[in-house]
């Protein structure tokens, strides 16, 4: 991925917005990948001085009644979804168009095999999905390079969607697409994700998790009861260089593996599960994931470490619809807008908990609040460009460290948890 240092991710948006006022798409000074695109649409004809042109949503409407014509049927990456939500999102959305929708998973998690599937389906020109969330530049940006994602018509649907526009502009412009195209003309911010511990009510004690610290872990108390991602979810976060680093990062997760850490496929749905059935009494997920599961009577309970780490996700949509491509362009903006609404309407934690305009919409960020956390101080995540050049190598390095850690079964040295007095610390002296 080709790195600018003018580049700043704009993850500050969790500190910079005060729910008094929301920001402007406006507000923020143009970067330079950006100064040239404002030239570039005042070129255009206004949409408003087209003759004939008195319905301020006139395309939009015209985008309804297009995919209005197609048979309804709708491809993504939807193994995180229970089947309430797909039921009530196809209900919500026939409601809203008058489109009798049918929404179809594709096998697959959304953001590390969906794009690969993209990728191979192309030569053939086949569609795999209608659309893809969840990714960051780390896994998106790689086939934006291979012209894999679709132009948005982003002022066609800001007739009926305002804040799509800040969605789009709330991520960096990285560039690297065909004939000049940067990520913002093909995906928008879709969640401002956190990874955290949740352990299972029914075998840990709630005062047993006061104080609690992610070097708890790696204790003798803890032994054999951690669940944890076999991909490295949230390490490749926490080990960037405003988290622990690699060297403290690698030096965890060997000990977590040999102090009988178990890895679970399927990312966070995967650990929740786990942790749900009791396979592991604590485990490392989406807090999103999580609050799903808690506001619907499941035994979980989040544990409030120092940090968790986070990310800023996309929603992009491919050049190559499995279905029809207006249908899929409609129900992608759609689904990012009110289908996030409806999911936290239905016990979800929300997609955008630190985002003002939806600050009532979604409860994880009251949640979050109320614990004493706040974005600045509790949330570990990429802060620019280069940062998200070390997500995949980071997350290549936790998973050797966690899979060396097991088989080996020895820790090595860990001096960190020495200079806080504490029982993790493992000297350099001494290995076991």
């Amino acid at each position: 991925m080709k790195r600018l240092s003018w580049l700043m991710l704009p993850f500050l948006v969790l500190s910079a917005c005060a729910p008094a006022a929301a920001p402007s798409p406006t507000a923020a000074p143009a970067k330079p990948a950006e100064a040239a695109k404002p030239a570039a649409d005042a070129a255009k004809p206004a949409e408003a001085a087209k003759p004939g042109a008195t319905d301020p949503k006139a395309e939009f409407n015209a985008l309804v009644a297009r995919a209005k014509a197609s048979n309804g049927k709708l491809r993504g990456g939807m193994t995180g979804y229970d089947a309430e939500v797909i039921k009530e999102l196809e209900k919500r959305f026939e409601q809203r168009f008058g489109i009798k929708i049918e929404l179809e998973s594709e096998p697959g998690h959304g953001s590390r095999e969906i794009p690969v599937k993209i990728l191979q389906a192309m030569p053939s020109n086949i569609g795999v999905v209608d659309w893809v969330e969840g990714g960051n530049p780390s896994n998106f940006v790689p086939p934006m390079e291979q012209g894999a994602w679709k132009k948005v018509p982003w002022e066609v649907l800001a007739q009926e969607w305002p804040n799509i526009t800040e969605l789009r502009r709330l991520y960096p412009d990285v560039p690297g697409g065909p004939n000049g195209t940067t990520l913002q003309d093909y995906c928008m911010l879709h969640t401002q994700q956190g990874w955290s511990l949740a352990y299972n009510t029914r075998n840990v004690k709630a005062e047993e998790m006061q104080n609690f610290k992610w070097d708890d872990l790696l204790t003798d108390k803890w032994k054999g009861r951690a669940a944890f991602d076999a991909q490295g979810l949230g390490f490749k976060e926490l080990m960037l260089p405003n988290g622990w680093g690699l060297e403290r990062g690698t030096a965890f997760a060997n000990n977590l593996g040999a102090n009988g850490l178990k890895l679970i496929s399927g990312g966070s749905n995967g650990v929740v599960q786990a942790v749900i059935q009791g396979e592991g009494d604590i485990g490392w997920m989406s807090m999103d994931t999580a609050y799903t599961q808690m506001s619907r009577g499941a035994p979980l309970a989040f544990a409030w470490p120092e940090f968790a780490a986070s990310n800023f996700l996309l929603t992009c949509t491919p050049a190559i619809s499995a279905n029809n491509p207006d249908l899929a362009m409609l129900f992608f903006a759609w689904r990012n807008f009110e289908g996030e609404w409806i999911q936290a309407e239905l016990g979800g934690g929300g997609a955008r908990p630190f985002y003002p305009p939806e600050a009532d919409k979604y409860p994880l960020g009251q949640l979050i609040k109320d614990a004493g956390w706040t974005p600045e101080k509790n949330l570990i995540g990429p802060k620019n460009i280069a940062d998200f050049d070390l997500i995949e190598p980071n997350r290549a390095a936790a998973i050797e460290a966690q899979k060396a850690g097991i088989q080996t079964g020895k820790k090595i040295p860990y001096p960190w948890g020495c200079q806080a007095n504490h029982p993790s610390c493992v000297p350099q002296s001494w290995v076991a």
